[in-house]
C-alpha cells in the first residue's frame, strides 16, 4: 500500500484531471480525505479516476470506506464487499473492523482492527490511526475503558498532528466515553472541552453534533440541570430522523431531573415506538432502558418494572458495556418493586463490576446498595461524591430521598458533618426538583387520593405545618393528621421531605388543572 504525504496538498480535482494523474493523486491523499470535510475531492477524484484500467477492486474499497465513513451505512458496504477482494488487505480489514464495530461486535472489530495494525506499523498511515480508534473504542463498549483509553488517545493525537478532523472527533467521542465509564472525570472534562472546541469547525456533521452532547451529559453527572438545559437550548431545536435518536434521549433525561415527569415520560414513549421501527446501536438501547426504569419508577408502571426486574440476573464475565448496565437497570427496577436480595446482589454487581474498571457502573451498584438500606455503602459513596454521576440520585428520587434521610437520622453522620452536608444538600435538591410548590394547587388528582388529601399533600410540599394547614384548609388537627397518615401509608412515605418530593412528582405526572376528586 502506498502510504499518504504527511499533509494533503491542493487537490481541488476538476473535470480537466486525466484518469491517470486523479488516480495517483486519489493514491497519494485519499484515506486522508476520508477523515477531513474535503469530502467532494474525493468524489471527484474517484469520478475521474473510474476511466483508468484495471482499478475497479481498488476504487470499489474507497466506495467501501465511503459507505461505512460518510454516509454511515455499513450493511450496504458489506453487501458490496466481495467486489473490493482485490484491493489491499490493510484496507479490506479496516472496512471490516470499522463495519464489525458499527454492528455492535465488539471482539470481531478489535481483531480485525489489530490486522491493520499487523500491515500498517507506525502512525503514519490515516488507516493505521483509525485502526487504533477502531480498537480502543471496540475495547470500550466490550466493557474494558481503561484498556480503551491509551489506545484512543493514541489515535486523537495522530488525528491531530495530521489533520484529519473527522477521525479526531471520532476518537475525542469514544474517549470521553471511555473516560467517564472509567471514572477518568479529569480526561473526560478535558476531552469535552476539546471536542467542543473542534466541533465548531464542522457544524453540519453528524459527528460534531454528537461531541457537542458530551458537556450535556457532564452538567447533568454534576445536577447542573440550568447549565444542561442551557446548553440543550444552545444546540437548538431537537430534530427529528435516525441520528437525532441521542439529542432525544438526551432532551428526555433533562426533562426528568428537572422534574418534568408528564413531558419525560411522553417523550421516552415516543423513543420506544422508534425502538420498534428501526435498527438501534446497543448504546442507544441501553440508554433508552435506564429511562424505562426512571418512567416506570416515576410512573409506578409496577407491570414494566416487574418484566425489568426479571433480568436481573448477574451479567457474564465478558459481558459488554451495554449488558452490564442493563444489568444495574434490572436490579433498580427490582428496587422500586421492594424485592428481596437488592443489596446483596448489588453488592455482587459493585465488585463485579470493580474487578472489570467499570467504575461507574460500580458506583451506580453501590448507590443501589445504599438506597437499600447499607449505612456503609452510603457513607462510602457520599464520601466519594465527586467521582460519581449524580444523576443516580435523581434516578432513583423518592428512594434516593428515603435512604439519605435515613442516614441523616443515624448516630454515625453526626460524626461526619461534611457527610451530612453533603446528604442534606441532595435531600434539598431532590424537594425541589418538579414545578415550584406555587404550581401545585392547579393540577389534576392523582389517582388513589382524595381531594383532600391531595390538598393536605400539596400545603406539605409548600412547607405548611400541620397547625397552617389545619387553618388553612378549615379542618381540625386531628383531621390533618389522619389526612397525613393516610398518605404516609397510601404514598409509602417517612418524612415530610419525602412527602414534599412526591408531591412535586405526581403535580408534574398531573399537570392538567382539575380540582375532581372523592
Amino acid at each position: 500500500m502506498t502510504f499518504d504525504d504527511p499533509h494533503i496538498p491542493d487537490t481541488a480535482a476538476g473535470a480537466t484531471l486525466s484518469p491517470a494523474t486523479a488516480l495517483a493523486r486519489l493514491r497519494r491523499t485519499g484515506w486522508r480525505l476520508l477523515y477531513t470535510p474535503d469530502v467532494a475531492t474525493l468524489d471527484t477524484l474517484l469520478q475521474r479516476a473510474a476511466a483508468e484500467p484495471g482499478v475497479v477492486a481498488e476504487l470499489e474499497a474507497y466506495r467501501l470506506a465511503q459507505l461505512i465513513e460518510i454516509d454511515d451505512l455499513p450493511h450496504e458496504a458489506m453487501r458490496r464487499f466481495d467486489d473490493a477482494q482485490g484491493a489491499d488487505r490493510a484496507v479490506l480489514a479496516w472496512a471490516q473492523a470499522r463495519a464489525e464495530l458499527m454492528f455492535d461486535r465488539f471482539d470481531s472489530a478489535a481483531s480485525h482492527a489489530d490486522k491493520v495494525l499487523a500491515a500498517l506499523p507506525g502512525d503514519l498511515h490515516p488507516l493505521s490511526l483509525a485502526a487504533r480508534y477502531i480498537k480502543g473504542a471496540a475495547l470500550s463498549e466490550a466493557g474494558h475503558p481503561a484498556e480503551a483509553i491509551p489506545w484512543l488517545q493514541l489515535a486523537v493525537r495522530g488525528a491531530r498532528r495530521d489533520r484529519l478532523l473527522l477521525l479526531e472527533l471520532l476518537g475525542l467521542q469514544a474517549l470521553a466515553r471511555a473516560a467517564e465509564e472509567a471514572s477518568e472525570t479529569a480526561i473526560r472534562d478535558s476531552v469535552a472541552e476539546a471536542a467542543r472546541e473542534r466541533a465548531a469547525t464542522l457544524a453540519g456533521w453528524r459527528i460534531a453534533q454528537a461531541v457537542r452532547r458530551l458537556p450535556v451529559r457532564r452538567a447533568l453527572a454534576a445536577l447542573d440541570l440550568r447549565q444542561a438545559q442551557a446548553l440543550l437550548d444552545e444546540a437548538g431545536a431537537v430534530e427529528d430522523g435516525y441520528w437525532a435518536f441521542p439529542q432525544q434521549v438526551l432532551h428526555t433525561s433533562v426533562a426528568l431531573a428537572r422534574g418534568h415527569a408528564a413531558e419525560g415520560i411522553a417523550a421516552w414513549q415516543r423513543l420506544e415506538k422508534r425502538l420498534t421501527l428501526d435498527f438501534y446501536c446497543a448504546r442507544w438501547r441501553a440508554d433508552v432502558d435506564h429511562l424505562r426504569v426512571w418512567c416506570a419508577g416515576l410512573g409506578d408502571d409496577r407491570e414494566t418494572l416487574t418484566r425489568l426486574a426479571a433480568h436481573r440476573a448477574m451479567p457474564a464475565a465478558d459481558a459488554d458495556l451495554s449488558t452490564c448496565r442493563i444489568a444495574t437497570h434490572a436490579l433498580a427496577a427490582a428496587l422500586w418493586l421492594g424485592q428481596p436480595d437488592v443489596r446483596e446482589r448489588a453488592a455482587g454487581l459493585q465488585q463485579c463490576f470493580r474487578a472489570r474498571g467499570l467504575q461507574r457502573l460500580a458506583r451506580r451498584a453501590q448507590w443501589l446498595c445504599a438506597v437499600s438500606g447499607d449505612t456503609e455503602a452510603m457513607v462510602d459513596w457520599l464520601a466519594a461524591s465527586r467521582e460519581h454521576d449524580l444523576l443516580d440520585v435523581l434516578w432513583l428520587a423518592p428512594r434516593s430521598a428515603r435512604a439519605l434521610q435515613h442516614f441523616l437520622r443515624t448516630a454515625g453522620s453526626a460524626e461526619r458533618p461534611a457527610l451530612r452536608a453533603l446528604a442534606r444538600s441532595l435531600v434539598e435538591h431532590l424537594a425541589s426538583s418538579g414545578p415550584p410548590a406555587s404550581a401545585l394547587p392547579g393540577t389534576a388528582v392523582p389517582e388513589g387520593l382524595t381531594r383532600k388529601e391531595w390538598q393536605v399533600l400539596q400545603a406539605i410540599a409548600e412547607g405548611w405545618s400541620n397547625e397552617q394547614i389545619a387553618a388553612r384548609l378549615h379542618i381540625s388537627l386531628a383531621t390533618v393528621k389522619t389526612h397525613v397518615n393516610h398518605l404516609y401509608s397510601k404514598l409509602q412515605l417517612s418524612s415530610r421531605d419525602e412527602a414534599r418530593l412526591k408531591a412535586r412528582h405526581l403535580a408534574a405526572l398531573h399537570p392538567a388543572a382539575s380540582t375532581s376528586g372523592g
